[in-house]
């Protein structure tokens, strides 16, 4: 028995000591790689107010719309004195960053409260330019604006009954939330169902567009550079576009997209779908940023007040509008250039 016990123990300390003595089996696996991760930024604001003719004026506006330092909030204050006073402005949704963005959510409060009906005697609506409702996945592309409307009117077509007895002070707030576009963002589109004709115009030239229209810039110094012609917008996308006084079309284009993808898109050479024509008096006139439906050819004699295309929102724009550019004795460039820019205004 003892040299059972004895030899029990010796096995035991051989066992430990081969265990201490072997390193134990072992594979590391691993993966290595680089990630490169571009920059982007993310910017969405206001920018550019503009009062739209007829609003009230004077001491009726008691606070014009301003933009807050952080450039995402708007306010004003305005006194709506008898019925049909109404005040509107035009401000654009900029996006200038690098990454694409969409409606989200928009929220309407009357005295904090969500819009679920208004007073009979107000009126207030926050849409796109052309009338056009701001829809959930809205798309905002980078480098790109659209440009929304707000009214706020004392209605005159109720009855006296639904007049207010006394003076009211209304709270009138709308939020539109944007977010990173997704699959679900989609491009704003409308069907154009207004006016056929070309709103009045002074002198004896004719004015491009229907009627109501807003010149959302001007023949100025703008980032930079001169922008060579006058940017008018509020028609609506497809509506028709007309010559400006009688002349011959000398060259087109309406290979572009009817929307493109902003500011930087320099399909057309940045006018996206245009036509340009020759005009009287020297002037030759593009019409720029057309739908592809151009309905002129190169060569085609053309009347003043005659449709040669629709309102679009090609090359490099960012939002639907019609550039008109006018130069005196030739074009900007190619078989017919040469010509001086100036103002399209002057002919008004």
């Amino acid at each position: 028995m003892r040299r059972k016990k004895s030899l029990s123990l010796i096995i035991v300390i051989m066992i430990l000591a081969m265990g201490i003595g072997y390193a134990y089996l072992s594979t590391t696996l691993s993966i290595n790689g680089t990630t490169d991760v571009d920059s982007n930024s993310w910017d969405v604001h206001w920018d550019n107010i503009q009062v739209i003719d007829g609003s009230v004026t004077g001491d009726q506006v008691i606070t014009a719309p301003t933009i807050d330092s952080s450039e995402t909030t708007v306010t004003y204050h305005v006194r709506l004195k008898e019925p049909g006073d109404f005040y509107e402005f035009a401000i654009d949704a900029v996006n200038d960053g690098t990454i694409d963005a969409m409606v989200d959510t928009i929220t309407s409060k009357l005295n904090n409260v969500v819009i679920t009906t208004l007073p009979a005697y107000l009126d207030y609506s926050v849409t796109y330019l052309s009338g056009q409702t701001i829809e959930q996945n809205h798309l905002l592309a980078a480098n790109s604006a659209d440009t929304y409307k707000v009214r706020v009117a004392y209605r005159n077509d109720i009855d006296p009954s639904e007049l207010p007895s006394t003076a009211q002070s209304l709270s009138l707030s709308v939020s539109i939330t944007y977010v990173q576009a997704d699959s679900n963002a989609t491009q704003v589109q409308s069907t154009y169902t207004g006016s056929i004709d070309p709103a009045i115009s002074s002198g004896s030239w004719g004015w491009p567009t229907v009627s109501p229209y807003i010149i959302t810039s001007y023949f100025e110094w703008r980032w930079g550079r001169l922008h060579e012609g006058i940017d008018i917008s509020g028609c609506g996308m497809g509506s028709p576009i007309f010559a400006i006084e009688n002349g011959t079309v000398l060259q087109t284009n309406s290979g572009c997209p009817d929307s493109g993808y902003g500011a930087y898109d320099m399909c057309g050479d940045g006018f996206g779908n245009y036509v340009w024509i020759q005009h009287p008096s020297g002037v030759y006139a593009v019409y720029a940023h057309l739908i592809s439906s151009v309905v002129v050819s190169p060569g085609q004699q053309v009347s003043k007040g005659q449709v040669i295309g629709y309102m679009g929102n090609s090359g490099s724009s960012t939002g639907t509008h019609l550039h008109l550019g006018t130069f005196l004795g030739g074009t900007k460039y190619g078989a017919y250039g040469g010509g001086t820019v100036f103002n399209p205004l002057s002919l008004y």
